[in-house]
């Protein structure tokens, strides 16, 4: 008690009344009143490391209030799959740069389940996954809604469709998602009965293939709206909605590692891609 009223310039008997005042509020003994002085309780050795833990998380705070007042800089590591990097990223990595200059990206693109084993290994600082299950050491901040369309060229003859069935496709040439990618896809017991009755030219589990491919006009593609956002802007493919009875509504997910902390440039990118899925979300919110 001495040595802390010294530390705090205040008397003895002001420090056990704080203490006698703590325990009081907690309802629980903090000390044991020895003979020849105290030690904590069971209680007190749980408050003890709160407070510890408390005195790291502020630290760390003003840490990350000192890098973004004095435009500290660093790499955001991000895994994302393929077919984000056209119309989602270069928005945001923009946005991010403006604000804070300083800020590289290690961005690297893979499947989804790629994505995952990044965040789960704490490879990656944040991630993008369609449809991604639910898994220790993953964390979801933030999803985008997306629906799944047959896509084509602007002159095909079901082009100005409003809408469309894989009946209606199945008499033209259709470049098709493969086994291995349907195997992990919420797709898979829409599309793989389907394989045999369709005039399949490619099949394919590579996105950016399938989109070259869908240019040249060689068959319809079915994609989900964000990946062909690009081509779609620029009138080089039309995306019409596919209403096949079991297509659910997929969702693109931002990651995060459940464990550590994220710098304050990492979070602050983090928070600007949850801010552009909120925006393009086709339900109008992000969940």
């Amino acid at each position: 008690m001495r040595k802390a009223a010294e530390n705090l310039h205040i008397a003895s008997s002001a420090v056990n009344r704080q203490v006698l005042a703590l325990e009081d509020e907690l309802g629980v003994q903090l000390f044991e009143r020895l003979p020849r002085g105290i030690r904590l309780t069971a209680a007190g050795e749980i408050l003890l490391s709160y407070v510890r833990r408390w005195e790291g998380e502020a630290q760390r705070l003003h840490h990350q209030l000192d890098e973004l007042q004095y435009g500290a800089g660093g790499t955001v590591r991000l895994a994302a799959t393929e077919a984000v990097v056209d119309m989602l990223l270069p928005p945001v990595f923009a946005r991010i740069r403006a604000r804070m200059p300083r800020i590289a990206f290690d961005l690297e693109t893979g499947a989804s389940p790629w994505v995952l084993d990044q965040i789960q290994a704490n490879e990656a600082d944040v991630g993008i996954a369609f449809n991604p299950p639910a898994l220790r050491g993953v964390r979801v901040i933030g999803s985008l809604r997306y629906r799944i369309g047959a896509v084509m060229t602007p002159d095909h003859p079901l082009a100005s469709a409003s809408a469309l069935t894989l009946d209606q496709c199945a008499p033209f040439p259709v470049i098709f998602p493969s086994d291995r990618w349907l195997a992990g896809s919420v797709l898979r017991n829409v599309f793989a009965p389907r394989a045999d009755s369709m005039n399949v030219v490619v099949r394919t589990t590579n996105s950016s293939a399938i989109r070259s491919l869908a240019r040249t006009g060689l068959g319809i593609a079915f994609l989900s709206s964000m990946e062909v956002a690009y081509e779609v802007e620029r009138n080089l493919l039309k995306c019409v909605p596919l209403v096949e009875p079991g297509i659910p509504i997929g969702r693109l997910k931002l990651l995060v590692p459940s464990q550590g902390h994220a710098s304050s440039f990492a979070a602050f990118a983090t928070e600007c891609l949850r801010q552009e899925l909120f925006e393009r979300d086709e339900e109008g919110a992000v969940a």
